[in-house]
């Protein structure tokens, strides 16, 4: 254990999370702020964990996230003020990870956490999950991430940036991870982040779920094809909720067959039919074509789409010889006894499927389904599927 004067010549220095402590009651002092009772908790518990005494070893997070706390008690734009302040001046900081997600944050926050990002050496990951930033904000953010090297992993996914979310394109060329689902872009900045995409090399984890595309044609798509095909980093897309049609899934199999570094593909379609992917039968089955020949996708989810029972015997017909796939959700896509029944010997591991993880819940199980998986299930390689309550004997 550390002397005491070992301790109190580390909370001198400016790394430490004690002076970063000092920093912010200071910051709020300036701008007539009380310090916010999340932050002084989380910034002391740090301390407890011993952040202190190690400050330039130990690298961690800062978890601010406020899904716990009553509307009045989340933080708010004035309290990211100080917060944003107290990073910029904590040049030595021990933090790499700020979670601020489910707060209420908006564009004056967003401005501030703006400035904070310029400065930053050390701070990789920002996590503003569910908070309340508008198109303002979201330019703000972006503009930020063009001018720095630190950062590589952002999360705006809920927040209402609109097509602020193609300004994302060119910062993202030092990004890994960037999640922009659910913040209501629309066709435009989902064109321009699927260009900028094709000739990047950084970001490996993509998610741009749940735009707001009014079109009916497949426009998206052919940029999404585009991409998938000539993108060689990439490993995570998700694409769920991106109103793609059995069309769009004809020019995104023709990207995927060129595409050798994907590996988790989402499709689901959630919530509004109308306005989510609308895979039909005639989709699963060109994505069973896929499958049935040379493919990289380890994990493919399509949750939600209604394939119906022609869909589900194609992609099992796949499952016969593909020896990649890991994962499939297929939970509510309208399979009836035939389409469960053709899935039974993937169940039972009698094909070259190396799959281990299946998802059938919501389809329509009858008796007979019931039974025949049932007996699947006593030589199966699954480790993970979620339809045992679906096939218990009456």
């Amino acid at each position: 254990m550390a002397s005491a004067d070992v301790v109190e010549g580390v909370r001198a220095e400016d790394g430490s999370m004690e002076h970063f402590l000092d920093l912010y009651k200071g910051k709020c002092d300036n701008f007539g702020d009380d310090p916010h009772p999340l932050i002084i908790k989380r910034v002391n518990d740090a301390i407890e964990r011993g952040w202190s005494l190690y400050p330039r070893q130990q690298l961690s997070s800062l978890l601010l996230n406020g899904a716990s706390l009553s509307e009045k008690e989340k933080i708010q734009d004035d309290d990211v003020f100080a917060l944003s302040e107290s990073l910029t001046a904590f040049a030595d900081a021990s933090i790499t990870s700020i979670d601020l997600s489910v707060n209420n944050i908006e564009n004056n926050g967003a401005k501030a956490l703006s400035a904070m990002m310029r400065s930053t050496q050390t701070l990789r990951s920002l996590n503003l999950r569910a908070n309340g930033i508008g198109e303002v904000g979201g330019l703000a953010l972006a503009h930020a991430l063009e001018g720095q090297r630190s950062i590589v992993d952002i999360n705006l996914n809920g927040n209402p940036i609109g097509d602020a979310g193609r300004a994302f394109a060119k910062p993202m060329l030092m990004l890994t991870r960037v999640d922009l689902g659910n913040t209501e872009m629309g066709i435009n900045a989902i064109i321009q982040i699927a260009k900028s995409m094709q000739t990047n090399t950084t970001v490996m984890e993509l998610s741009i779920e749940n735009p707001r595309i009014l079109t009916l044609d497949d426009e998206g798509s052919i940029h999404l094809s585009t991409m998938i095909a000539t993108n060689t980093t990439l490993t995570s897309l998700n694409l769920s909720k991106n109103r793609i049609r059995d069309q769009g899934v004809e020019w995104l199999v023709k990207g995927l067959s060129q595409n050798k570094t994907l590996r988790t593909l989402n499709l689901r379609c959630i919530a509004n039919p109308i306005l989510s992917n609308q895979i039909g039968p005639g989709g699963a089955v060109l994505l069973a074509g896929y499958l049935s020949g040379p493919c990289s996708i380890t994990d493919l989810d399509l949750a939600g789409n209604r394939i119906i029972d022609e869909g589900g015997k194609a992609i099992a017909g796949s499952l016969r010889t593909n020896m990649v796939l890991e994962r499939l959700d297929l939970s509510y896509t309208s399979l009836a006894e035939p389409g469960l029944v053709a899935l039974s010997d993937v169940v039972a591991g009698k094909t070259a499927s190396k799959l281990n993880s299946l998802m059938l819940w919501g389809n329509f199980f009858t008796p007979a389904a019931g039974t025949v998986f049932r007996n699947a299930l006593s030589t199966t390689r699954l480790t993970d599927f979620d339809f045992r309550p679906l096939i218990q004997e009456e």
